[in-house]
């Protein structure tokens, strides 16, 4: 019998429904003025079935919007619903719903589960059976029906060919079926197989329009070197359109006089792939003013199915973090290429190893090298990490700066600044100016402060300063309120800064 949709998976307003009874501004609830169900008994015996159910519904305010209802079946379990919106809503509506019973619905007396009406402001109004009886409208609708309990039935199978080959490349194998079914028809054929190992178990399905009789054929592609040897069909799985099913194993085939098994020929890749180059530049990089990296050159080979991964991976001093790089391609025998691995900005400095280098084939096949096994190939396996920032030297420096003055010639303000070296000689120094008030602006500074801290600071380059030098300067800035010209001088030594 047709079992149409379980209610405890779309019951009516228990489903859908329940999300559009949102609480609304207005007080004034639909109503249901009007309800019939045309006609009131039906047969699906041979085919689906119409109902029309004719109604009236008001509302006084926001106007009507939404009506729905469910038929619940004589188990109580099935269900047929309908539903039809109004755009715009309407104060009074006159509707009309089509439900369709499916060929096979259960017999005996459906009943009108829940009626549900929504108006535009959200109200709701849910009637049950009883109240909708109470309000002298009808509930029930009688169908009349064929139970269809008997499953379908496999009548034909074949293989096409008997063997395939895929050492050169995929292949196909069809699988041709015909089944029949007394009554519902035939909705599902499904084949599944196994390999000689049994690591693959490939299955095809193909839904069909349910019919009395149908043919057809189940393709299962087989991809260049597929597992060698004899394959078996483990089993076929027929359904009907209302759930019957038939299943045979492999003894039933064989038992019925169908193929239940195939060869394949194939060269079989078992071999891993081979890392035949390795190597990368620069061997040392520096992170201090931002993220670095490095590219690995690779070759990679392989004896029948192609290379298709490469992956690198660098361990820092401590162990604690890693920089990776990777490449994917389409699978070839011998594959040279490279991958970038990224390095952050202030990465962990000292010397960073390769901890592994993994290749893998189309096949499956993978060979992981570890440090040891690179440096007994003859390949690099160390990248030197830096963060060369330059030193804050404020310490060794004397620092005398003037009051701001403002120029109207210019419409900038302007400080002069004198900074002296009290310390050892230094190739090259900077003049920061820390926590500059929002609003106020240096004039063409020389940059901002990214690989030192605080990052952001404008500073002007001095040059080498020599022990005891004294470089002066005028700094200029713009402002756009009445801020105070405050900052925090810094200077800093050669290196980024």
């Amino acid at each position: 019998m047709n079992r149409g949709t379980r209610a405890g998976f779309r019951f009516a307003i228990l489903g859908p429904l329940a999300m559009l009874a949102l609480p609304g501004a207005g007080f004034a609830q639909p109503n249901l003025t009007a309800f019939s169900i045309t006609p009131n008994t039906i047969n699906t015996a041979s085919a689906s079935a119409n109902v029309t159910l004719n109604f009236t519904a008001t509302d006084s305010a926001s106007g009507v919007l939404y009506f729905e209802t469910a038929f619940v079946d004589p188990t109580g379990v099935f269900l047929q619903r309908g539903s039809q919106l109004f755009s715009p809503a309407l104060n009074t509506v006159n509707g009309s719903v089509t439900i369709t019973f499916p060929a096979f619905s259960n017999s005996g007396t459906w009943t009108v589960g829940t009626i549900f009406l929504l108006d535009n402001a959200g109200n709701t109004t849910v009637l049950d059976t009883a109240t909708i009886s109470g309000l002298g409208f009808p509930t029930t609708l009688q169908i009349t029906s064929a139970t269809d309990s008997v499953a379908p039935k496999l009548t034909g199978f074949s293989l096409a060919p008997g063997s395939i080959d895929t050492t050169s490349g995929p292949a196909n194998l069809a699988m041709n079926f015909t089944a029949t079914d007394d009554q519902s028809g035939v909705k599902t054929v499904q084949v599944g197989l196994s390999s000689p190992s049994g690591a693959s178990t490939p299955s095809v399905t193909v839904n069909l329009t349910p019919n009395t009789s149908v043919s057809g054929t189940a393709n299962s592609p087989f991809p260049k070197f597929s597992e060698s040897g004899t394959w078996t069909v483990t089993s076929v799985f027929v359904a009907d359109a209302v759930g019957n099913t038939q299943v045979l194993g492999t003894a039933d085939l064989a038992g019925q006089g169908f193929p239940a098994s195939f060869n394949v020929t194939s060269s079989h890749d078992t071999q891993p792939p081979a890392l035949a180059t390795f190597g990368f530049t620069p061997g040392s990089i520096d992170t201090a003013a931002g993220p670095s990296g490095v590219t690995v050159n690779y070759k990679v080979t392989d004896d029948l199915s192609g290379a298709t991964t490469f992956q690198v991976g660098f361990l820092s001093p401590s162990g604690a973090n890693t920089a990776l790089g990777s490449a994917t391609f389409p699978a070839n025998v011998s594959m040279t290429g490279t991958a970038n691995v990224p390095f952050p900005k202030g990465s962990e400095t000292g010397t960073w190893t390769v901890a592994s280098a993994f290749v893998s084939d189309a096949a499956g096949n993978t060979t992981t090298l570890a440090t040891g096994d690179l440096v007994g190939r003859g390949f690099p396996t160390q990248v030197t990490v830096t963060n060369n920032m330059a030193p804050d030297v404020t310490a060794q420096m004397s620092v005398t700066r003037t009051v701001v003055t403002f120029n109207r010639g210019t419409g900038k303000y302007s400080q002069t600044v004198t900074v002296t070296n009290n310390g050892g000689a230094l190739a090259a120094a900077a003049y920061v100016a820390d926590g500059l008030p929002a609003g106020v602006a240096m004039t063409a500074p020389s940059g901002l402060t990214a690989s030192t801290s605080p990052s952001g600071s404008p500073f002007k380059e001095l040059g080498p300063m020599g022990a005891g030098a004294q470089v002066t300067l005028i700094i200029e800035f713009t402002r756009t309120g009445t801020q105070a010209f405050t900052y925090n001088p810094r200077v800093l030594g050669a290196g980024p800064r």
